[in-house]
């Protein structure tokens, strides 16, 4: 799968329980910035009582003895309150709200601001071991070069098993130091998926467009 800084950030964004945190409260914050939250405009509130009664009548000189009766009722209220004057409360804590609402909007920010500085770090360095990776390539190449050439000149007479066995053993460890590039590269685009908020295993297929 190709992908760029850009595809990354926006996925890792996406992904990302914090960022999704900070929205939520900003979104809180900008509903709440209102004048009706301040207490400028009068409110309402509305009550409704129910109640049941249930008597057993047990008086042997009542018509009604033995009776069963049961009794519902409902009472309901509406009360307004309005502030007619208040001090210059109710312009202090609109600008509280707004505020509060400009804070959190920041703090969003930074959130963002910091995930996208996690994935540009893990995204570069895993361009920087994938470029290694590659160099690292390049060398073992030469060596696999270099054995051939000296098997060639071995026929000639012209170097002996000694300088063979030399040219081995440098391929053997340049072929080590390519295997160990090579796990330093895959941890990198883990760490990268991982930044991003992708499913571990994501990584294996990842191809990074970018250059350095």
């Amino acid at each position: 799968t190709d992908l760029s800084l850009a595809q990354a950030i926006e996925t890792a964004l996406g992904n990302a329980n914090n960022l999704k945190i900070a929205k939520l409260n900003t979104q809180s914050a900008e509903m709440q910035n209102d004048w009706g939250e301040a207490g400028r405009y009068p409110t309402v509130s509305a009550n409704l009582n129910n109640s049941n009664t249930y008597n057993n009548i047990q008086n042997p000189t009542s018509f009604l003895n033995g009776a069963q009766l049961l009794g519902t009722g409902a009472t309901a209220t509406v009360d307004l309150q309005w502030t007619l004057y208040d001090g210059g409360r109710i312009r202090t804590t609109k600008d509280r709200l707004a505020v509060l609402a400009e804070q959190t909007g920041m703090n969003e920010q930074v959130v963002i601001n910091n995930v996208a500085e996690q994935v540009a770090k893990a995204y570069f360095n895993a361009l920087v071991q994938q470029k290694r990776l590659e160099v690292l390539a390049d060398v073992l190449d030469l060596s696999k070069d270099k054995i051939k050439y000296i098997e060639a000149k071995q026929e000639f007479g012209q170097a002996g098993e000694f300088d063979l066995l030399q040219i081995q053993d440098a391929y053997l460890n340049d072929s080590i130091q390519w295997l160990l590039q090579k796990v330093n590269y895959e941890n990198a685009l883990q760490n990268l998926s991982l930044v991003m908020g992708m499913e571990v295993g994501a990584d294996t297929d990842l191809k990074l467009t970018d250059s350095l």
